[in-house]
């Protein structure tokens, strides 16, 4: 009989077998650490075996990778508004895939992962080439092609274009995600997120008019 269940906090899977064995390695890793987490752990989790745990997926290193990629993919409807949002909404697109992004990152279940990530990267150097992959480059994609349809449309230099993402990043993260990872302060609430991202879409696109001025 299957054992986690498919979480909630994170979009359905067409295997809902994959899905419980995922749910099964997230408690494990949270609970143990990747280091010291086996197959074994998350077999008995799952309520599987080690045969089919290594079947799906193949090592743990990779049962961890599919794990982000899973709570990545929530980030899809996020990028989906910056894809799709007209140029003359610029700021307003911005601001919403903003929230989204941060509701999402602010989950109890992302910081969760994001300090397993960062405990755990000494023993594992690949956890960096890792997120780089399934997390940080989707998002990095979405945003030069939303500042590329800007360049496009008149309203931005094209030499400016990742500099104002690289400002919407850094501020829409800045140092409240440091210090909440750390438990230095309790997440933003939804009315905090919404000033973060409205600053944030604010700050990338003032950097464009400067440029424009100067």
């Amino acid at each position: 009989m299957p054992g986690t269940p498919q979480p909630e906090w994170l979009p359905p899977l067409s295997d809902k077998r994959d899905a419980e064995i995922l749910g099964a390695a997230y408690d494990v890793f949270v609970a143990k650490g990747l280091h010291r987490a086996t197959m074994l752990d998350i077999a008995t989790q799952a309520r599987a075996s080690k045969e089919t745990i290594y079947a799906r997926f193949g090592s743990k290193e990779r049962l961890f990778k599919a794990l982000l990629a899973w709570g990545a993919s929530s980030r899809r409807p996020a990028l989906t508004i910056l894809a799709e949002a007209p140029a003359e909404k610029a700021e307003e697109a911005l601001r919403e895939a903003g929230v989204q992004l941060l509701t999402l990152f602010y989950r109890p279940e992302s910081i969760a992962l994001d300090r397993l990530r960062l405990a755990e990267g000494p023993h594992h150097p690949e956890m960096r080439r890792i997120m780089e992959e399934v997390a940080t480059k989707p998002v990095r994609d979405a945003l030069s092609g939303f500042f590329g349809k800007l360049v496009r449309a008149g309203i931005v230099p094209l030499d400016q274009v990742h500099a104002a993402a690289e400002t919407y990043i850094d501020v829409l993260r800045g140092v409240n995600y440091l210090a909440v990872i750390v438990g230095d302060q309790p997440p933003p609430d939804a009315g905090r997120i919404r000033q973060i991202a409205t600053r944030a879409a604010q700050a990338a696109l003032r950097a464009f008019a400067k440029s424009e001025s100067a």
